[in-house]
Formats: structure tokens, C-alpha cells, sequence
């Protein structure tokens, strides 16, 4: 029995260390299980307010903020720090350096403000746009009214700023696939 015992954990180290020293394989197919009747309409997190597609761009993409379901609030994702401002509606950003996209690109601060002023195109209603409007300036970009998003601002390719239009937590609205980051280019 002892000798059945030694052996089936000798086998099991070894197919642990082996495991180990993989290296990690690029590409390749993704295989998920939709749920909520096994279809997408996109993989594009913007553009859809379908639960099976939302479900899948928590696991494919990046936000500002994700859901910590284990205390009950947000916590940053994309980012690595966060000031807030005296008055509570100016926050400064920086972004993680291992922020990566699929491709392996570095995530930038042009891909934030990219990101967020696409979702307020208003010619495309996307349906996040709910959630980034509380940004100075942005209901100004859905109108057709500007181009950019007054109150976002590029410091440097991993720091941006965000000036809300009120006092209020951004990560109780942009943890929301349809607020992802997706790559400007």
C-alpha cells in the first residue's frame, strides 16, 4: 500500500513540474459556452446590451474598473493608481504597464480616451453611453456638438485625467463591458 501511495505521488509531481514548465502558447481558438440562449451578437463589448455578450467581454476585454464580488465594490483593472481631486470629480489615472490587449500590445491612455469617445457616438448609440456621459464633455460628443471628450485628458502615454460632472465614483460606472477599452488602432 505504501509502495501504491509513494508511487501515485511521485507520478503526480512529476506531471505537476511538467505542467510548470510549459511555456505559455500564443494564438489558438477560444472555446466558451454562451449562456442565456447560446448566441452573440458581437464580440465587440460596445456595441451590444445582450447579458451572453456582456458575459463575454468580462473575459475578453479590459475596463477602467472591474467588480470585486467578494467585497462588494469596484476596484481598479487597467489602472494601477488612482488621485482624486478636492472637490471629488477630477481623477488622474495610471494605467498598469502589463495593461495588455489580445495582441499583446501595450495598452495606452490614447486607447482610453479612444475608447470612451467612441462609445458617445451618437450616430451609433451605443448602449455604455449611458455610463461615460457623466464625463465632462461627452454628452457634447453624442450631440454632435465636439469632437473630443472635454474632460479627458492625456498626461503622458500611461496617465490620463477624468473630470466628471459631478461628485461621484466612476468605478460604480465604468466596471460595465459595454465601458471596455479596445485597442484606437
Amino acid at each position: 500500500m505504501k509502495k501504491l501511495a509513494f508511487t501515485t505521488a511521485l507520478t503526480f509531481a512529476a506531471f505537476t513540474l511538467q505542467a510548470q514548465a510549459q511555456e505559455p502558447r500564443r494564438g489558438g481558438t477560444i472555446r466558451f459556452t454562451a449562456p442565456y440562449g447560446a448566441s452573440f451578437v458581437s464580440n465587440d463589448s460596445h456595441v451590444s446590451n445582450q447579458i451572453q455578450d456582456e458575459i463575454y467581454g468580462y473575459a475578453l476585454h479590459g475596463m477602467l474598473y472591474k467588480w470585486d464580488a467578494k467585497n462588494g465594490k469596484p476596484v481598479l483593472d487597467i489602472a494601477e493608481s488612482v488621485q482624486v481631486s478636492a472637490d471629488g470629480k477630477t481623477y488622474t489615472y495610471k494605467l498598469r504597464d502589463n495593461a495588455l490587449f489580445h495582441n499583446g500590445r501595450k495598452l495606452t491612455s490614447d486607447d482610453v480616451i479612444w475608447s470612451y469617445t467612441r462609445i458617445m457616438d451618437g450616430s451609433k448609440n451605443y448602449p455604455g453611453a449611458r455610463y461615460v456621459a457623466r464625463i465632462v464633455g461627452a454628452t457634447d460628443v453624442q450631440k454632435g456638438q465636439a469632437k473630443d471628450i472635454s474632460g479627458l485628458k492625456k498626461i503622458d502615454d500611461s496617465s490620463f485625467s477624468m473630470t466628471l460632472t459631478d461628485k461621484a465614483d466612476p468605478g460604480y460606472f465604468l466596471f460595465q463591458a459595454q465601458t471596455a477599452i479596445l485597442p484606437a488602432k
